[in-house]
């Protein structure tokens, strides 16, 4: 069931890389990943839709708000948007650069954490707490109550800084504030367990 006016703020895994040995976010997950995301968002109606645009859940998320016309914000760590796509898009191949620039293309609005060039992993860790402010700045003039969509995979290990993981635990530092009225996980364990069996019939 949804709730009386929400903004919902997304942060997820980035798709694997080619190289990744142990998967987490294999690109087989992603119609999984897509219909929980879809189903989300259809429960709670967000009439704003907030994320960064790395590939993967971002741009899925972003993607599919935008499909819905709700207005999107994408929150981005600095504003060399192509040091951005060399660190968090191009490397995933197929077509994650061209969703991108559509992504971009189509939000309501694209924000830059520091108007810059990319400085350290600290400017990621930046943006996370830029959506986190975002959303309650939003809450604060709109009086929307704030939902929190987190793609995560709790067996994963060794997230670089402003990872999913470092999200989860900013984010649950404001939920003992009681600033928060909600949160979904979507669970990549579930997803990658359900595309096993899948293969094994």
């Amino acid at each position: 069931m949804g709730i009386a006016r929400c903004i919902m703020g997304f942060a997820g895994h980035m798709i694997d890389d080619p190289k990744r040995k142990i998967p987490r976010f294999p690109p087989a997950a992603e119609p999984g990943v897509r219909f929980a995301i879809q189903g989300c968002l259809d429960r709670y109606k967000p009439e704003i839709a907030v994320s960064s645009a790395a590939c993967g859940g971002d741009i899925i998320f972003a993607e599919e708000a935008i499909k819905l016309g709700i207005p999107t914000y994408i929150i981005l760590p600095f504003e060399d948007q192509e040091e951005f796509i060399a660190q968090s898009v191009s490397f995933a191949k197929d077509n994650w650069v061209e969703r991108f620039n559509n992504v971009l293309r189509e939000a309501k609005r694209v924000l830059y954490v520091n108007p810059k060039k990319y400085r350290s992993d600290i400017d990621y860790t930046s943006n996370q707490a830029g959506i986190i402010f975002f959303l309650l700045g939003v809450q604060e003039i709109l009086k929307m109550q704030i939902v929190i969509m987190l793609l995560y995979d709790n067996q994963a290990h060794g997230d670089d800084p402003g990872g999913t993981q470092s999200f989860l635990e900013l984010y649950e530092s404001f939920e003992k504030a009681n600033l928060f009225i909600a949160h979904e996980i979507i669970d990549l364990v579930k997803i990658r367990e359900q595309i096993s069996k899948r293969e094994n019939l």
